[in-house]
């Protein structure tokens, strides 16, 4: 893992800002690392770790993932895992959509959910909250939203 370089962290935490609406001011001190096309989120006080492995006369930490999964990026943009939007996804105000406790029981489960109007959102990828708490990713087209929450997140029953 590489600590993301800045054009690419300013390019991140921007397309957030903008698709999102996740004010900068709550992914700016997140220390943000690269491995392939993931890009992942860490506590800053995980500096304090990476430093005190330098002052014990280490050049590295047998380290290969640290943190959590925020985002994979593609082609041309970025997509934000379910563990990125349930960290930061509270703070969103864009390309939001609440659902109804009955739809929230039938998303956690994997379901696939048909709102009862059609949100003023463009078709793509939304965070989907219930009563402000984010609970994951889905993908929305017209009134419908697929589920992508991954299968080893799903609630059984």
């Amino acid at each position: 893992m590489t600590p993301l370089p800045r054009h690419e962290r300013e390019r991140l935490i921007k397309w957030m800002e903008e698709t999102f609406g996740i004010p900068r001011n709550r992914v700016e001190p997140l220390l943000l690392f690269k491995r392939g096309r993931d890009i992942w989120m860490a506590h800053p006080q995980l500096e304090e770790v990476l430093e005190w492995n330098q002052d014990q006369g280490r050049d590295t930490l047998p380290i290969t993932r640290m943190g959590t999964r925020l985002a994979r990026q593609d082609r041309h943009n970025y997509r934000l895992t379910t563990p990125g939007i349930q960290s930061l996804g509270q703070w969103a105000t864009k390309r939001v959509v609440e659902l109804t406790r009955e739809e929230a029981e039938r998303y956690i489960r994997g379901e696939d959910v048909t709102l009862n109007y059609t949100p003023d959102i463009p078709r793509g990828q939304v965070i989907v909250r219930i009563q402000g708490r984010p609970l994951g990713s889905g993908l929305l087209e017209g009134n419908r939203i697929k589920n992508q929450i991954p299968v080893a997140l799903r609630v059984k029953g």
